[in-house]
């Protein structure tokens, strides 16, 4: 078996279980040089002088190529391999962030994994207040419609 990071939807124990039934939790871990980023889904972004809160898990083959099609592996998302702590793990991350809504069912999903792992969930809600919070609010703007009575015709 191998390792894998997760620091999305996967941080979840339910959704894992769904996904890769024979995967066994392993450990809480902080990814450092990277920050947690949110375009339409969670995203690593390497360079960053933070860390990202994830969980690694011990994954078959099988598993992994559920994971490859969950996450859209190799167009939407790519893997890398990388060690940290003594570790060697395998990570996903997004080719090209496309930005667009995210559901809040997809921010608590990632919250419930936090909880899972016992994660302190205030980087988290960071995150949601300074990026998706705005760009929600700024769509919002855009897509209301006016009331009626301020229809100039």
């Amino acid at each position: 078996m191998k390792l894998y990071f997760a620091y999305g939807a996967n941080l979840s124990h339910d959704s894992m279980a769904y996904r890769c039934p024979h995967a066994q939790p392993f450990q809480s871990f902080h990814l450092r040089g990277w920050e947690l980023a949110f375009a339409t889904h969670a995203d690593g972004m390497i360079g960053m002088v933070g860390s990202v809160q994830g969980a690694l898990w011990r994954i078959s083959d099988e598993c992994e190529m559920n994971l490859d099609a969950f996450e859209g592996y190799p167009h939407y998302y790519s893997k890398r391999i990388l060690a940290q702590d003594g570790y060697e793990f395998m990570v996903y991350v997004m080719n090209q962030p496309q930005y667009g809504s995210t559901y809040w069912s997809y921010v608590d999903l990632i919250a419930q994994g936090y909880q899972d792992w016992n994660l302190d969930t205030e980087p988290l809600w960071q995150q949601v207040d300074q990026i998706l919070l705005p760009a929600y609010n700024e769509k919002e703007q855009w897509t209301k419609l006016p009331e009626k009575d301020s229809v100039p015709f």
